[in-house]
């Protein structure tokens, strides 16, 4: 069990954790962030992200409930980009982040949560990386103007 993810989850109710993204001055600031426990069924208002992990071998620490956690670049990039939005904290769901990952039983419960897990979110963000000229973000917009099209009519 990692330190931050030092509790279990209640399979049982659903269970689920969440990432409270604490404010900072500046884009560069250390990214810090509260973990805890709620159950799926609250009315708990979240984002969740959906993002590329990028590579698992180039990573940054950020702090979760004071312990050192090292993320991926691009998953720091997205909470920096999320937190640069708001003075205010933010309630996310991030997978890497909130589900215990080295535990087995638990990511085959989470993951047959997800559905619910993005369906009660109040927002997903989704998160292709910084540069706007990537291949993966040009093929996922020009995919999407057919949807918003449709969307329109």
């Amino acid at each position: 069990m990692t330190p931050i993810h030092a509790t279990r989850l209640d399979t049982s109710q659903k269970d689920i954790r969440l990432l409270e993204l604490l404010p900072a001055n500046s884009l560069q600031d250390p990214i810090q962030c509260r973990l805890y426990i709620t159950q799926l069924s609250m009315e708990t208002e979240y984002t969740a992200l959906s993002y590329v992990w990028g590579d698992p071998n180039v990573t940054s620490p950020i702090a979760v409930n004071g312990v050192p956690f090292h993320a991926t670049h691009n998953l720091c990039a997205a909470l920096r980009r999320i937190r640069s939005k708001s003075n205010l904290s933010t309630t996310l769901w991030v997978d890497a982040i909130c589900i215990n990952q080295s535990d087995k039983d638990e990511k085959s419960s989470q993951v047959q949560l997800m559905t619910d897990i993005y369906h009660n979110a109040l927002l997903v963000t989704v998160w292709l990386g910084e540069s706007d000229s990537t291949p993966m973000r040009q093929s996922f917009s020009s995919s999407l103007r057919p949807i918003s099209k449709d969307l329109l009519k």
